[in-house]
């Protein structure tokens, strides 16, 4: 009996032992059914991601710029075709960083400089980093610009390096210098041959007119002492013509000057000293002139020479028009290389946005004239805080007048 109520318990029946197995069998069904659907997942997202890279190195290689991705060693994890045709090699030859660092075509160190920035990237010294390099290929030098810039993503570190082609944009640049340069010689040659005729217009009044002037003068004084005692009346008339010829003198000699001073036959010192004498004379305002040392004066070349003298004549000018001011100085100083000019008045000053008005041909015309001789020019306040300051620094001797530019050495 007890035989009996054991063996159920200890040992079960066919019926329970085959359920026991259908449910396993079931369990390893459904747990295959998993395992096959991760394993078509993990297929399908790894055809995913062949697709994406496919697709991403399709894009770059469709790019006209050349794209780079470095790992962490510098070494090309993929190039696109623009990058492999310009360089030459094909991707995987060698380090990039060795190729920046041991090519010959890199001009002026630029390989070791990219190389250097590469490094500062990968090592998070910085974001990114930006150079303007020069490379000879087969077809010539090319100009590009590099962009190094980390990748931003999971995974393992990655770094890009875009070149994009701005060889035309340096040869449109050089032209456009070549072209600035071309009009500064032209607006200095303007200038030296409006010196020239206004010279040449001055020499002739005195000469011709002047003189006329003078002979008449001596004529009508003559007359003028015949007729003081016999002829008061006639005495009278000619009296009113010597001042009248007088005047007339007087107006020449202004032209004259206005033209081109006497004075500047004396040297710049002297035709300084008389245009501030003058000024003083016609605006009332107070005037002091500051020569640091006046053997300054005769280090300076012809041309310089009549430039600085405009530039005074036209900064007293529109001091005494626009400036309202009641005292003005003048600075002039000099080293080995330049001389160094400072006009301060104590008048309303000028803006910024009134430099820049297209009316402002007189400040125009100064600057350009300044440039044309390599020099420096900066308007705005003294450092009293009011009024205006006209800083310039001027070339002793001109600068070398190249011919035309070469286009070919332009963007190097």
């Amino acid at each position: 009996m007890l035989l009996q109520l054991l063996l159920p318990c200890d040992y079960p029946g066919p019926q329970q032992a085959a359920g026991d197995e259908l449910e396993r069998t079931a369990e390893l069904l459904l747990a295959n059914q998993h395992l096959q659907q991760e394993v078509h997942q993990r297929e399908l997202a790894q055809q995913a991601l062949r697709d994406a890279e496919r697709f991403f190195h399709a894009t770059i290689d469709s790019l006209s710029d050349r794209v780079l991705v470095l790992d962490q060693h510098g070494s090309v994890v993929h190039a696109n075709q623009a990058c492999m045709q310009f360089a030459s090699h094909a991707a995987g030859e060698l380090s990039y960083l060795l190729f920046c660092e041991t090519d010959p075509r890199w001009q002026r160190g630029a390989g070791h400089e990219l190389a250097a920035g590469i490094r500062a990237v990968i090592a998070g010294q910085a974001d990114a980093f930006e150079l303007e390099y020069e490379f000879v290929t087969g077809t010539g030098a090319h100009w590009s610009h590099a962009r190094v810039s980390r990748f931003r993503g999971d995974g393992p570190l990655r770094v890009v390096v875009a070149h994009t082609d701005i060889t035309e944009r340096k040869l449109m640049d050089g032209a456009l210098r070549q072209s600035h340069a071309q009009l500064r010689q032209l607006a200095l040659h303007l200038e030296t041959v409006k010196e020239e005729e206004r010279k040449r217009i001055s020499r002739d009044i005195h000469d011709e007119l002047g003189q006329n002037l003078l002979a008449l003068r001596i004529d009508i004084s003559m007359l003028g002492a015949r007729t003081q005692h016999s002829h008061p009346r006639l005495h009278g008339r000619v009296a009113a013509m010597l001042e009248n010829v007088d005047t007339t003198i007087r107006s020449v000699r202004g032209i004259m000057n206005e033209l081109r001073p006497m004075a500047l036959d004396l040297g710049l010192q002297a035709a300084i000293e008389w245009q501030v004498s003058e000024f003083r004379k016609r605006s009332g305002i107070a005037c002091q002139l500051r020569i640091a040392d006046e053997a300054l004066f005769t280090a300076i070349c012809s041309q310089v020479e009549i430039a600085l003298f405009r530039i005074v004549q036209e900064a007293l000018s529109n001091v005494m028009r626009h400036a309202h001011a009641s005292a003005v100085e003048l600075e002039f100083h000099s080293d080995a290389r330049a001389v160094y000019v400072s006009i301060s008045d104590n008048g309303v000053g000028i803006t910024a946005q009134q430099q820049r008005k297209k009316q402002c041909f007189g400040l125009i015309g100064l600057r350009e004239r300044v440039r044309a001789l390599d020099g420096q020019v900066e308007i705005g306040a003294p450092p009293s805080g009011s009024g205006c300051r006209l800083w310039l620094q001027l070339p002793l001797r001109m600068p070398a007048q190249g011919g035309v530019l070469d286009t070919q050495n332009t963007v190097k």
